[in-house]
């Protein structure tokens, strides 16, 4: 008798974890859409504030490549920059933390360092830089 109790102690705590786990799984599908509009609007910040940042440095380092006949303010020069930029910052972070920088977060940064240089003319425009689609 004291077994069987225990048993259906022990069942009803699974079913009761279960309908929590369903429950809190329907809560995070249905606030899938206002998860994705955040992330894309702290994607976007994140990319205008490293926009204004390789902005001011590319202002610096564009007339000593120009001594060289480098122009790079503009096409793969700019590309080129903005990723060597995005690795040297992003390591030199990482450095101050005091973190192990892996290869994979070395590419995650030349990622962000080629979408800022090939979203540069779009980011600071009056429209600038519309991820998606407004449907109305």
């Amino acid at each position: 008798m004291l077994g069987r109790l225990f048993f259906r102690m022990i069942g009803s705590m699974f079913a009761f974890a279960a309908a929590q786990l369903f429950v809190g799984m329907t809560i995070i599908v249905r606030l899938l859409p206002t998860i994705a509009a955040g992330l894309l609007a702290i994607f976007r910040i994140s990319l205008i504030l490293s926009f204004r940042l390789h902005r001011l440095m590319l202002e610096q380092i564009a007339p000593l490549a120009a001594g060289y006949g480098v122009n790079i303010t503009r096409g793969l020069g700019r590309i080129g920059t903005t990723i060597g930029l995005s690795l040297v910052i992003g390591a030199g972070v990482w450095w101050v933390i005091g973190w192990h920088m892996s290869w994979l977060l070395a590419v995650a940064f030349a990622i962000h360092g080629l979408i800022v240089g090939l979203a540069w003319d779009e980011i600071e425009k009056p429209g600038g830089l519309q991820m998606g689609v407004k449907i109305e």
